[in-house]
């Protein structure tokens, strides 16, 4: 047999072995209080991953970490409440609303001790969901997280507080026209259009009211008093104009047991720009984690 021929019969059966174990995706639907939360699984392998999108954002924005991911890993994506597929009640969307529903999703699934990866508002959940279900999840990965340092001085505090009120009164007036400077204010220097496109049609599709809850469930001052929990977490965040210069101290607070890597160049979307990189730092995270 020709070399040739011989490396191309290599590469298909390298490529038939990867799609045999990432599996096709299922999707399923978790009972939260009534409504339904949908969720996709994955992949196979172990920790289990789930995958757990940002405000305004649903399951899809992963898109181009899960090929990956889903080689080593058994993944569940989740749509929250009022997010992509999951059904979307009037209620109050609070940090536990949403974390009871992607808690529901996780047993639904079947999945053991699995990591939590969540980006922004997810970040805050996971961290909701394991304080919630203690012995629930592993680990936790924060993928450039909302974490409020409340300013402690009573002027800066006054001026944050200032500002939250204007930007859900913006949110409240227009909905659209207000997020879509706010998501380009959050956009890497580099993004191209093509991804710059994907997520400001993902975010400006999203339901106005629950966007509008989750917002003034974020205003709130008391809701970002967050005990610390000590799950092993890695924190993966991009320093800007929302976080505080002692941003790393304020997580180490919150998360005694923590690893950081920073990233520059990049905007919020960090792991759509650069997935390989993301995905490497998952994965040493996770050997590391489990002593591999």
């Amino acid at each position: 047999m020709k070399p040739t021929v011989r490396s191309s019969i290599r590469v298909i059966t390298l490529i038939l072995l990867t799609l045999f174990l990432a599996g096709p995706a299922a999707a399923e639907y978790a009972d939260y209080k009534g409504n339904k939360v949908y969720y996709q699984v994955m992949g196979q392998g172990e920790p289990a991953l789930v995958l757990i999108h940002g405000w305004c954002g649903d399951h899809t924005l992963w898109r181009f970490n899960t090929p990956e991911l889903a080689k080593k890993y058994k993944l569940v994506l989740v749509d929250m409440p009022g997010h992509g597929l999951s059904d979307k009640p009037k209620v109050d969307y609070s940090f536990d609303f949403l974390a009871g529903g992607v808690a529901a999703a996780i047993k639904a699934s079947g999945v053991k001790n699995p990591v939590l990866v969540g980006h922004s508002l997810g970040a805050t959940i996971g961290r909701q969901v394991i304080q919630s279900n203690p012995g629930m999840a592993s680990s936790l990965i924060l993928v450039d997280g909302a974490f409020v340092s409340l300013p402690q001085d009573p002027k800066a505090r006054a001026v944050w507080e200032k500002q939250s009120a204007a930007r859900l009164a913006g949110f409240k007036k227009d909905f659209r026209a207000a997020l879509k400077p706010f998501v380009e204010s959050m956009l890497g220097p580099a993004i191209t259009l093509q991804l710059k496109k994907i997520i400001l049609d993902k975010m400006l599709a999203a339901d106005p009211y629950v966007a509008i809850s989750e917002s003034q469930t974020m205003s709130d001052p008391d809701n970002w008093r967050l005990a610390a929990i000590e799950t092993p977490t890695l924190a993966m965040y991009v320093e800007s104009q929302f976080s505080p210069p002692d941003f790393s101290e304020h997580l180490k607070k919150l998360f005694p047991n923590l690893a950081c890597k920073k990233w520059q160049g990049v905007g919020h979307f960090f792991f759509m720009e650069k997935p390989d990189k993301f995905s490497r730092q998952v994965i040493e995270f996770l050997k590391s984690s489990r002593g591999a």
